[in-house]
């Protein structure tokens, strides 16, 4: 062998090293024939089975640049994909399955995204660089969704005006402690459709993937899968937050326990009916900042102006009640 031969052997060498990288499959699609699937790479099986909102832990891959995985469905066999997938192989990723097999069988997106089963690749670090935090890459993989936000409440925006698709631009360093994350449609009012409890506790020196998965309105996709928030932890583990339904119409509100508010326009004050139990009550405008707090009623609004609000009181149970409220002169 001769000495150019040689070269060429260690630089292949190299390459080969370089694009051998850890990857975790995540299978959001909530398409009932792709409920479970298994994923190949150039002939090979990489993963057996990964059923609906389960996730792999970090396996070594070397899908690198630009590639193609393909899926088959394990409930219906003869239903199988080739989805191209994007990376820099140097670091971990994520690949996330999203979308529909049959684009015409779901309600289309309202801002046009192109919703047929596609493979997501996301760059990601195993590690936070703090022990107190969490590094956290947030995606909308809900296929009919609009414009949407998620907050964190009176914290900070955690995506802005999104839809079916979007990530963060970079992993989002946030504390290992329990977040209220409001998710609002960005119609002309914003209007905040649930209210996400996420816990962060024990999460620790991690990245993880927070998704928005399922159908924003499943009663129009084959009564499919509900709208969920997902943690999804490098070892596979996943965790759907529990959440509070605040409104699913402009016109109508689902209200946790009983907790009534009124809002009086010549005293310019809020009412409600208090409970023994509530140890406090906060009041949100519709893009989740805080607009006031108070522990007794009745709450002046003297310097708040027109529009909807949530009035959120916390129990000495850990619960949560609820009610909007429109403020209007």
């Amino acid at each position: 062998m001769n000495v150019k031969s040689i070269a060429s052997t260690v630089i292949f060498l190299l390459v080969v090293a370089v694009s051998t990288a850890q990857v975790q499959f995540v299978n959001n699609s909530p398409d009932p024939l792709l409920a479970k699937i298994s994923i190949e790479h150039k002939g090979a099986v990489i993963v057996p089975s990964l059923a609906y909102r389960n996730a792999t832990p970090f396996i070594m891959s070397n899908i690198n640049g630009f590639d193609t995985i393909v899926i088959k469905s394990l409930v219906q066999p003869e239903l199988k994909r080739s989805l191209a997938v994007v990376v820099d192989g140097s670091s971990p990723f994520y690949v996330v399955i999203q979308g529909v097999a049959s684009t015409s069988s779901f309600s289309p997106n309202p801002d046009g995204r192109n919703i047929e089963v596609s493979a997501l690749a996301l760059n990601t670090s195993l590690k936070s660089k703090s022990p107190a935090e969490s590094e956290i890459t947030i995606q909308i993989g809900c296929p009919d969704a609009p414009i949407c936000s998620l907050n964190a409440l009176d914290i900070a925006p955690l995506i802005r005006k999104s839809s079916f698709g979007d990530f963060s631009p970079m992993p989002l360093p946030m504390p290992t402690i329990s977040y209220y994350v409001s998710l609002v449609e960005e119609l002309s009012e914003p209007i905040m459709r649930r209210i996400f409890d996420l816990n962060l506790g024990g999460h620790g020196g991690t990245s993880e993937l927070l998704l928005l998965s399922g159908f924003w309105n499943p009663a129009k996709n084959n009564n499919g899968s509900s709208l969920a928030l997902l943690l999804v932890s490098p070892d596979g583990a996943v965790e759907e937050c529990s959440y509070i339904v605040t409104s699913v119409d402009n016109d109508k509100t689902h209200i946790t326990n009983q907790f009534s508010t009124q809002f009086d326009a010549a005293s310019d004050n809020i009412y409600w009916d208090f409970h023994s139990n509530v140890i406090s009550l906060n009041l949100y405008s519709s893009n989740g900042i805080l607009a006031g707090s108070s522990a007794e009623s009745p709450f002046r609004t003297t310097n708040l102006s027109n529009g909807i609000y949530y009035c959120i009181a916390e129990t000495n149970t850990n619960k949560l009640l609820i009610s909007r409220i429109i403020i209007c002169r």
